[in-house]
Parts: structure tokens; sequence; C-alpha cells
């Protein structure tokens, strides 16, 4: 029944986008109805889990979220950060310095008052990036 449903009338994609989410949908242009179903498409650019060696990420990580913060003591002076990409071969950037996924990031030097860290992590197959962006504060003396 679909087969012949979709040979007599022309398919139609659509997608969207809700969030960091890509929707994708395809309808059977002329029957009447403007119904669709869909379901996330992965983009491959998405960490999973992230953490800082001091301090409390805030809000608790969520992939679909993208910024956060972070406040320290005076007396740190650098920290690291362990990304972990949802997606096997995306490549993770933290300050544009090359990040292996699930392991400690090299240190990250914090000044007092406000650092901003980016995580950009770029898909293997499209090449499409996520910036993720924390705000750590270090106290001042």
């Amino acid at each position: 029944m679909i087969g012949k449903l979709l040979s007599a009338k022309r398919l139609s994609r659509r997608a969207w986008l809700h969030g960091a989410v890509v929707f994708s949908a395809f309808a059977v242009v002329g029957c009447g109805s403007d119904s669709f179903e869909g379901e996330p498409v992965d983009l491959g650019y998405n960490l999973d889990f992230l953490t800082i060696s001091v301090g409390t990420l805030t809000p608790a990580f969520v992939s679909s979220k993208v910024s956060y913060t972070a406040s320290v003591a005076n007396s740190v002076v650098s920290m690291t950060m362990t990304p972990r990409a949802a997606t096997a071969g995306a490549t993770i950037k933290i300050n544009g310095v090359l990040a292996s996924s699930g392991s400690a990031s090299s240190a990250i030097a914090l000044a007092v008052g406000a650092n901003t860290i980016r995580i950009v992590v770029t898909a293997p197959d499209t090449g499409n990036e996520k910036t993720y962006t924390v705000v750590v504060t270090r106290a001042s003396s």
C-alpha cells in the first residue's frame, strides 16, 4: 500500500531546527494531510559528558545546554576539563587546543575575575560545530 502510494505521489522531505536538535520528516505531497512524524537526528557535534577539575558546573551538565558557570577560590590558578563527545570521531577543542574525548584537558590558566572557556565540538562527517561556553570566575585575593 505505501509503495503504491509513494509511487503515485511526490515525496517531500522537511527538516526543522529546535534548539540543537534537527527534526526530519517525510510526507507524501498531495494526499491532503499536513501531519508529520519525525525523530531527532544526531548532528554529531554534541558532548554527552563534561566535568571540571575544580568547582561545580552550574547548571548541571546537559548536552542540549551550551552555557555554564563555575566559581573557584583565588588560590586556584588553573583547572582542567574532561569532555566526552557523543559521536565517535568528533573533534573537541578547548580554547582552540585539541582535547581528547573522555580525557582531562591540558591545564587552563585562570586569571582573577571572569574567564570564558569555549569548548568547540566538530562533527566528523559534516564539519558542523557546536560551542559550549563555561565562564569560570576566580575570586579576588
